[in-house]
């Protein structure tokens, strides 16, 4: 199997683990609060991730240089603690029918965010893409309540 194939699979692979996410989280938080439920999933992830990322690259850990932990702290800070607790309120609130596509715009902030930050210019057709998000969003947004 070619890299780009594989690369394909782990893809689609991801998007129904996080197409899963938001359901499942919208079921448990019938019974518990977002900070609990983020406390929850975070500790199982951590467990998990350990298990298999120190006997596998342990070494390689020990020997990261120190200036790639800031970079890595805030990541953890925005994406797995912020934006899932985020996530869960979105959910909790809008139901996963709204607040999903409305969080998986987040190509959209990184395609702004890389370009500010790294200087990475999308090809165009990346973005009739972001202009399609951008309308996706104004529909959800636009649904008047029932």
């Amino acid at each position: 199997m070619s890299d780009i194939t594989l690369g394909i699979l782990f893809a689609l692979l991801a998007a129904i683990s996080f197409g899963t996410s938001p359901v499942l989280a919208r079921i448990g938080l019938r019974y518990i609060n977002a900070p609990t439920g983020l406390l929850v999933s975070m500790l199982s992830s951590l467990a998990i991730i350990a298990a298999i990322a120190i006997p596998l690259h342990g070494r390689d850990m020990l020997e990261l240089p120190l200036h790639i932990f800031p970079w890595f702290v805030l990541l953890g800070i925005l994406n797995y603690v912020l934006g899932r607790y985020l996530n869960y309120v979105g959910v909790h609130l809008a139901g996963v029918a709204k607040a999903t596509p409305l969080i998986s715009t987040s190509p959209l902030f990184a395609m702004i965010l890389a370009f500010i930050f790294i200087q990475e210019v999308p090809p165009p057709i990346v973005f009739v893409g972001a202009l399609s998000i951008v309308g996706g969003v104004a529909l959800i947004v636009s649904e008047r309540p029932s």
